[in-house]
């Protein structure tokens, strides 16, 4: 692994912190984030407006991708592999794990690459840091809104009426993801500060977890011997909650929501106490 001089033992110094002393205060960095609100509007309408300003292709692209991904599953999954999904349409089964997914995958690509994209301001400005990967982190609720107004003219389409508290839910099981990308969002991008060859790694490691996330199959074709893995990945219990809520008949996951919520407020935790610890060597490594 490529390695800038020096920065491998200023990383593993950050992490034995984190673990060894009390982290800077939760209201400081708060405080802090408030007092910077300005810019961190400033950085999510800047990246809102490059993505989609004077441009047809960004709009399109949004609406086009889960769409494409879903006709694509729904071909191989659906038809060939005739994944059982009950009396929901393979297309509505599989959508709304997509529009999450999605989401996901393009805040974690962003936000860790969000310190690298924006040293020279980083060398030039005093500012918290952080506010560089949770701007990159919100700026995709915009394409998340535009794939959930897709999902709505699909229920249209398939004439399917949907439980209220799917969309009752949404903001939650929304909330939740939030926390979990931000703080894997901190994490990657201070750790691809230190070690750049990470950006080759992190599309090969979210092609394998789309596979072990149920969005192409539910979660219960999944023998008990391999549930664990699911216990454990927010990202199961996000998406097979928000399923359960839309097109289920009682919703008997919350043990499964709760336990993702924990493990999100975890990741959370130790990806901002990592991002705080390291923050500070951005500017001469970066």
């Amino acid at each position: 692994m490529l390695v800038i001089f020096g920065t491998s033992d200023i990383f593993v110094a950050a992490m034995a912190k984190i673990i060894s002393q009390n982290q800077t205060s939760l209201p400081k960095v708060l405080q802090e984030l408030w007092n910077q609100r300005e810019l961190f509007y400033f950085l999510v309408w800047r990246d809102i407006a490059l993505r989609y300003k004077q441009t047809i292709v960004g709009v399109v692209w949004v609406v086009l991708q889960p769409v494409a991904m879903t006709i694509v599953f729904t071909f191989l999954f659906g038809n060939i592999a005739k994944i059982p999904t009950g009396s929901i349409p393979y297309p509505l089964f599989v959508y709304p794990g997509l529009m999450f997914w999605n989401f996901f995958t393009r805040a974690v690509s962003a936000s860790s690459e969000s310190i690298v994209a924006n040293r020279n301001l980083i060398e030039k400005v005093y500012f918290p840091r952080l506010v560089l990967p949770l701007a990159a982190t919100i700026v995709n609720l915009v394409d998340f809104l535009v794939s959930f107004l897709v999902f709505t003219l699909l229920l249209v389409y398939f004439q399917f009426s949907p439980n209220l508290m799917g969309f009752l839910f949404l903001p939650l099981a929304l909330v939740v993801l939030l926390i979990f990308t931000a703080g894997l969002g901190a994490f990657l991008a201070s750790l691809n500060v230190f070690y750049r060859d990470i950006r080759f790694i992190i599309p090969f490691a979210l092609q394998i977890l789309l596979f072990l996330t149920p969005i192409v199959y539910p979660a219960n074709l999944v023998g008990n011997k391999y549930t664990f893995f699911l216990k454990f990945n927010p990202l199961a219990a996000i998406i097979e909650s928000a399923r359960e809520a839309f097109f289920g008949s009682t919703f008997s996951y919350w043990p499964g929501f709760g336990l993702a919520a924990l493990v999100s407020l975890v990741f959370f935790g130790l990806g901002i106490g990592v991002f705080l610890k390291s923050e500070k060597y951005f500017a001469d490594i970066v």
